[in-house]
């Protein structure tokens, strides 16, 4: 797999290490600064593919902006290959409606290498269609990387023409660990990030990774991100939401109070996935 790599990003160094596409946290400058440094930067592109998706305008700017930062072409006529990917998330009911209208001739218009896909919902993938978008992107040129949590969406991800897994385990992103291992550039903390800094600083500050995450859909609940099918949920650091949580706090008592510190600019209730 590291001589695909290599063929598929041959900028890239060895051993290759991929930014993920953290929506909210990863962009274009970020990417860029990956690419630039031997590895494989990835743009987040976002789940909303309505024809008016200000996920997909996002998106649109990003890739110039790394574009430029990579002194590449910017002339449509001239456009070469970008040396990094986008990642898109599947779930939001757009996907199976405009996502080969919308997203498919945005990236045929800015040529990124890859195409990163995550989370389907199960009844796009038991009607064909991932395996039909994985199909088209092929054929369009991108090397697709599916990202997967199981053996099962693993096999399935094969059959439907994946080029690369990306395997996730347990740990979810593993930020917080990866810091605790000694990683020096840890890209949720970079300063390319757009990491809000009191996220980065409990991120760095955090120093054992069992008892101070949970890996679970209620913090998805609280912030009212809950756009994820069952299969799917996420690891973040413990606080005040989760602790009341576990006091035995109702929810929507939970989210009222989320959006009341949210309001007043207190950060203390916010999540912060690691």
């Amino acid at each position: 797999m590291a001589s695909k790599l290599s063929t598929w990003f041959p900028h890239a160094q060895q051993p290759i290490i991929i930014s993920a596409p953290m929506l909210g946290t990863s962009n274009g400058t970020l990417a860029a600064a990956v690419s630039k440094a031997g590895g494989i930067g990835i743009v987040p592109g976002g789940f909303n593919f309505t024809p008016d998706s200000p996920q997909l305008t996002a998106l649109d700017t990003e890739l110039t902006t790394a574009r430029a930062l990579l002194s590449l072409p910017a002339s449509p006529t001239e456009r070469t290959l970008l040396p990094l990917g986008v990642g898109f998330i599947l779930c939001h009911p757009s996907f199976a409606a405009h996502f080969l209208s919308t997203a498919l001739p945005l990236l045929r218009r800015h040529r990124p290498a890859a195409v990163w896909l995550f989370a389907p919902r199960p009844e796009d993938l038991a009607s064909g269609l991932v395996g039909r978008v994985v199909g088209e992107l092929k054929r369009a040129g991108f090397v697709v990387m599916v990202q997967v949590g199981s053996v099962a969406a693993a096999r399935g991800a094969v059959e439907d023409g994946a080029d690369v897994l990306v395997v996730q385990g347990a740990d979810a992103g593993g930020h917080q660990f990866a810091v605790g291992t000694g990683g020096a550039g840890v890209f949720i903390a970079a300063e390319e990030a757009w990491t809000p800094d009191f996220r980065k600083k409990l991120i760095l500050e955090t120093t054992d990774g069992g008892p101070s995450t949970v890996k679970t859909p209620v913090l998805d609940d609280i912030q009212s991100t809950a756009i994820w099918p069952d299969i799917y949920d996420g690891r973040g650091l413990i606080g005040k939401s989760w602790k009341d949580h576990l006091a035995g706090m109702p929810l929507e008592e939970n989210i009222r109070l989320f959006k009341e510190a949210d309001q007043a600019g207190d950060t203390s209730r916010k999540i912060t996935w690691a």
